[in-house]
C-alpha cells in the first residue's frame, strides 16, 4: 500500500525507467487523486467502480471498461464514488504517480 491508501500490484514488466508495465491500483471509496503519469504513454481502463474524470472542459462518468491514456506529462484527475472500492488497471512505459487531492 501506498503512503496514499491506493493499494498498487505490478502484474507485468519493468520499474526501470522508459520501461513498459503494468499495474492494478485500488483506490479507497471517496477518494479524489491524480494519477500523474511521466512516462511518453499512460493507457488506463476501469474495471471496478464508479469515477468523474475531469477533462479541460468537462467532468465525465466513468464506469467498468471505460478507458483514458495520455502521450507526455499528465494530470487525470478522479474523483471515486463514496459507496465501494474501485480498481484501474494501468499500462504505461514509465513511471506515474498518485497524488490525493486535499479534502475541502
Amino acid at each position: 500500500m501506498t503512503k496514499t491508501g491506493v493499494k498498487i500490484t505490478y502484474l507485468w514488466g519493468s520499474l526501470e525507467e522508459g520501461e513498459f508495465r503494468g499495474a492494478l491500483l485500488k483506490f479507497p471509496p471517496g477518494v479524489s487523486a491524480a494519477l500523474s503519469s511521466k512516462a511518453n504513454t499512460l493507457h488506463a481502463v476501469l474495471i471496478k467502480g464508479k469515477i468523474a474524470y475531469q477533462t479541460q472542459s468537462s467532468l465525465k462518468a466513468l464506469k467498468p471498461g471505460s478507458y483514458f491514456g495520455s502521450n507526455g506529462l499528465h494530470a487525470h484527475q478522479l474523483s471515486f464514488n463514496d459507496d465501494d472500492e474501485s480498481f484501474i488497471y494501468v499500462r504505461s512505459d514509465g513511471e506515474f504517480d498518485i497524488i490525493l487531492n486535499p479534502k475541502p
